[in-house]
Order: C-alpha cells, then sequence, then structure tokens
C-alpha cells in the first residue's frame, strides 16, 4: 500500500518536529527530512538544466545566424558576380546593336 505525501505534508512533519510535537515516528520524520533534500535537489537539477539548455540554444541560435549571414555573404557575391558578367555581356550586346543600327 502506498501513501501519496506532498511536498508540504513533508514540510509540516520536519516542521511539527522541530517545535517539539511528538505526533510523528522518528522514521516519519527522516523520511520527510530525506524526501524534502531530494525535492531540492530536483530543483537544483532541473535549474541547473535550464541554464545549460538556455546556453546551448544560445549558441545554436548565434551558430545558425552566423551560418546564415555566412550563406547571406556568399550569395551576394554570387550575385554580384552574377550581375559584372551580365552588365559585361549586356554592354556587349548594347555595342552589337549600336553596330546593326
Amino acid at each position: 500500500m502506498y501513501i501519496k505525501i506532498t511536498l508540504k505534508d513533508c514540510q509540516d512533519i520536519v516542521n511539527e518536529n522541530l517545535q517539539g510535537g511528538g505526533k510523528h515516528s522518528e522514521l516519519e520524520v527522516a523520511i520527510a527530512k530525506h524526501a524534502i533534500a531530494i525535492h531540492e535537489k530536483l530543483d537544483s537539477v532541473n535549474n541547473s538544466r535550464n541554464t545549460l539548455f538556455e546556453a546551448l540554444y544560445g549558441i545554436y541560435v548565434k551558430a545558425t545566424n552566423a551560418a546564415g549571414e555566412d550563406l547571406k555573404n556568399k550569395r551576394l557575391k554570387d550575385l554580384q558576380g552574377a550581375s559584372k558578367t551580365l552588365f559585361a555581356a549586356s554592354v556587349a550586346l548594347d555595342q552589337e546593336a549600336q553596330k546593326l543600327a
């Protein structure tokens, strides 16, 4: 049989024991203290995990933006090169058209 005890229940048990309440056994108090310690450790682990996740996500965003900027710059250079080539071709065609006219 399992008994569901919340964090608040554990805190109440520990507080009653600290205030001299003798309604709970030493085992119950020890289990409550252990449960509180585990809960605090889980909170610490979750906070560390969230901090790491935020840091990793920040790195991912920076890397994605950098890669995007590199691709944009490369594409811009390609377009500039193509533009120069097309401009030269159009000037040559324009000169030929003027000769024919």
